[in-house]
């Protein structure tokens, strides 16, 4: 049975925050996360993937480059192919659309703020193509008789990023909202805030400790490791709020050195430490005076 029911600062650069690039072609490593799911570690991130006789789900995109790649991974494994994808806000999903997806039969869901961008545009600069199906809140698929729930988080590393939870499989993917492999990429550009990313970050502290958290970049991690991160970021706004306050300039932030105590563990990921601490400051700075 298949049951499908749907219920900043501005002027900051997006391109100076984005995680480094990696080679399109680094080699997707994939790990069994349970009887049912497997965790696809790309280019630029994690994808999930829950797999069963009514068909393959797949949780996030990534470039469309990637794509046929991913599909070919899968087979090699034995997993049907995919029917369904969850497309989140990665780091290519603004530009990538539905990375392709739509073409090979899957239903493509995004939330509706980035299915619906109006700057998408593909490598020529021809709009790309749009996925089928936008949700505002909450969508539930039911499938193998698990049930998926992708949820809407208002604003997180982005204002678009959902939470998606295989209650079954007892994974909960989390995406830019998360990360163990170093500092995230707070997108200012669209939406993102370090208040934010707390915010979403404490809704899920709660979780069991047998729930894996997919983060978007980086190893597996439980709520252990999601509240080390959570105090991470609590840390770091303590000590950029005096500056926001008196609206101090970014280069005496940035002397400061206000992630110094974290260094040592976030600071060797794709965001490198004055990259999170730039996009975190202008999130925090109050609005201008009229």
């Amino acid at each position: 049975m298949i049951v499908l029911s749907a219920a900043a600062g501005g002027s900051h650069a997006w391109a100076q925050v984005r995680p480094s690039p990696i080679a399109a072609d680094t080699a997707l490593r994939l790990t069994a996360l349970g009887p049912t799911t497997t965790l696809i570690a790309g280019p630029t991130g994690n994808l999930v993937a829950l797999t069963g006789p009514e068909g393959t789900v797949l949780i996030g995109t990534q470039a469309r480059s990637v794509t046929p790649r991913v599909r070919t991974a899968l087979a090699a494994r034995g997993a049907p192919p995919v029917r369904w994808v969850f497309a989140t806000a990665g780091d290519s999903a603004w530009e990538a659309g539905d990375a392709g997806w739509g073409l090979t039969g899957a239903t493509v869901l995004m939330h509706e703020r980035l299915a619906f961008a109006r700057e998408r545009r593909g490598p020529t600069g021809r709009p790309v193509r749009q996925p089928r199906v936008g949700f505002s809140e909450v969508v539930q698929l039911l499938v193998d008789s698990d049930a998926i729930h992708a949820v809407h988080q208002p604003r997180g590393a982005n204002w678009a990023e959902v939470s998606v939870h295989i209650e079954g499989a007892r994974v909960l993917y989390l995406g830019q909202s998360f990360t163990t492999d170093g500092y995230p990429a707070i997108d200012t550009v669209h939406g993102g805030s370090l208040d934010s990313l707390i915010a979403t970050t404490d809704k899920f502290l709660d979780f069991a400790t047998n729930v894996q958290i997919i983060p978007g970049r980086g190893p597996v991690g439980t709520s252990r490791e999601l509240h080390v991160y959570r105090d991470m970021l609590v840390a770091v706004r303590e000590k950029l709020r005096p500056f926001a306050t008196a609206r101090r300039p970014l280069a005496d932030v940035l002397a400061s050195h206000p992630t110094a105590a974290f260094d040592a563990t976030w600071g060797h990921g794709p965001v490198s430490a004055p990259s999170f601490v730039t996009a975190a400051y202008m999130s925090l700075l109050p609005p201008p005076k009229h």
